[in-house]
């Protein structure tokens, strides 16, 4: 027959393993998600900020806040982007870089938009070609 538990034991357990459960949440936070708060502009690298989520905001100006896509980014690079605020966000590829739009779109539509901007191809390391998608508008 099992030992009865002991629950004393049991509960320190359960204590230890939020706190764990904690430590993770703060850790993934820190990895997944980002905040760039400030008019900018905004240099982002695939280092930095690739495969994070990107809350983007500057209070409540309306003035619009640039991103600047690298053109040194490999394949595969992506940035997701949400306007955290009032001000939207612009995006403008860096020399030698391009950025695609079915609608020739170039940033967020409005408060709470996301976007997802991706790097397709960069065939020589220095002509980032970036292909962008969601709630998107052209951003002056």
């Amino acid at each position: 027959m099992a030992d009865p538990v002991d629950q004393a034991s049991f509960a320190d357990l359960v204590q230890r393993f939020s706190a764990l459960v904690d430590q993770w949440r703060g850790i993934v936070s820190r990895v997944l998600l980002q905040s760039l708060t400030g008019p900018g502009p905004w240099s982002l690298s695939a280092a930095e900020h690739g495969g994070k989520t990107l809350l983007v905001g500057n209070g409540a100006t309306a003035a619009s806040i640039t991103l600047t896509l690298p053109a040194d980014a490999p394949a595969g690079t992506l940035f997701l982007l949400d306007q955290d605020e009032t001000a939207p966000l612009r995006l403008v590829p860096a020399a030698g870089a391009t950025l695609q739009h079915r609608l020739n779109h170039n940033g967020t539509a409005g408060t709470a938009a996301s976007i997802m901007v991706k790097c397709i191809r960069n065939v020589d390391g220095v002509s980032a070609a970036w292909r962008m998608a969601g709630d998107s508008a052209v951003v002056g």
